[in-house]
């Protein structure tokens, strides 16, 4: 009986695991397919597909009763609460619209190697926030690892473009902000998957139809007429919402099963991956010097991952010898002194 239990809870976060790893790059993939060849060329509008399908999704099973949102998930997003959840959508939306639209300026390989300056982020973020204590010694060279090594991925990139490195940047921070802050919604409030999906999903769509509209994206989609790529590609168009809002999803599903140390263990790994479909599929030549800059990244993340797994994990004090359980004579009432 035991070994089934156990069995079960190493299952979900394994299923979870590969299924983030799988459907990550499949969506990373197709984006860039819709933005470079099908040359629908709206970053903006693009993320908001996703996001719009979970929302209609997650509503959805709370309005015909098939998911419930508690009093207290209620109660936790009114004031403050509500503030914090517009800041989340309003830096997802960002973090959506930067990460599309610098496929449109850097290969597919670089973009994802230059995440490794997430870790960085993360960390300079979670201290000066107060969420996180000052970290060890072992801790900050492994971040500076992945500093170094990223840096010199820059310098030996042949196509980086100041354009698409600006917008590489502004993607990883309002990610980290972004982050940050769910962190707060989901060990603060004690929000469910479905509970943090209905209250976040509706203000980053409110905020990415702000971008499209007011960024001149559906404007120029009328007046070109390029909303007929979508008529003529439907089901692409249509796989790209769902996928995307399949990320969101296994994103939190996987910090719930595992750990946000986990989810970058497996960002690493799905990255290696996007790096070999992108280079097979758009014939981008990556040289060995830059290989051997990739996998110092990657040396100094899993050091880093390591370092984060291990934290607080230190060996319990040893119980002395004469802490025994008292006798029955220690527990007789001690007598007054005549």
């Amino acid at each position: 009986m035991r070994e089934e239990k156990d069995m079960a809870s190493f299952m979900k976060p394994f299923v979870m695991s590969m299924l983030y790893i799988i459907v990550g790059p499949s969506l990373i993939v197709l984006n860039k397919h819709i933005l470079h060849d099908l040359k629908f060329s709206y970053p903006v509008t693009l993320s908001s597909l996703g996001q719009v399908f979970i929302a209609v999704a997650v509503w959805t099973l709370v309005k015909s009763g098939k998911a419930t949102i508690s009093p207290e998930a209620w109660e936790q997003v009114s004031g403050t609460g509500a503030i914090s959840c517009f800041l989340v959508g309003l830096f997802k939306a960002l973090t959506l619209s930067f990460g599309n639209a610098v496929y449109l300026h850097l290969n597919m390989g670089y973009i994802q190697m230059l995440k490794a300056f997430s870790p960085v982020l993360m960390l300079f973020l979670l201290v000066i926030t107060g969420v996180e204590g000052r970290p060890k010694l072992s801790v900050t060279l492994s971040v500076l690892a992945i500093a170094f090594f990223t840096a010199a991925t820059t310098v030996v990139e042949a196509h980086a473009t100041p354009v698409g490195l600006f917008l590489m940047a502004m993607a990883q921070g309002t990610e980290g902000l972004a982050l940050v802050l769910t962190q707060f919604l989901l060990k603060k409030k004690k929000m469910s998957i479905i509970e943090s999906q209905c209250f976040l999903a509706p203000p980053t769509c409110a905020c990415l139809f702000a971008f499209a509209a007011f960024g001149g994206e559906w404007t120029t989609i009328y007046v070109q007429q390029d909303y007929k790529i979508v008529s003529d590609n439907v089901v692409l168009f249509a796989a790209a919402a769902s996928l995307g809002s399949v990320v969101n999803y296994l994103t939190f599903a996987v910090i719930q099963a595992t750990s946000g140390t986990m989810l970058k263990v497996l960002g690493t790994v799905r990255n290696i991956i996007v790096v070999i479909v992108g280079a097979t599929m758009y014939h981008e030549s990556i040289p060995m010097k830059e290989w051997l800059c990739y996998g110092g990244t990657l040396f100094g993340f899993m050091s880093y991952t390591y370092q984060s797994i291990n934290k607080g994990k230190e060996a319990p004090p040893a119980t002395p010898k004469n802490d025994l359980p008292p006798s029955d004579e220690d527990k007789q009432p001690l007598k007054p002194s005549s």
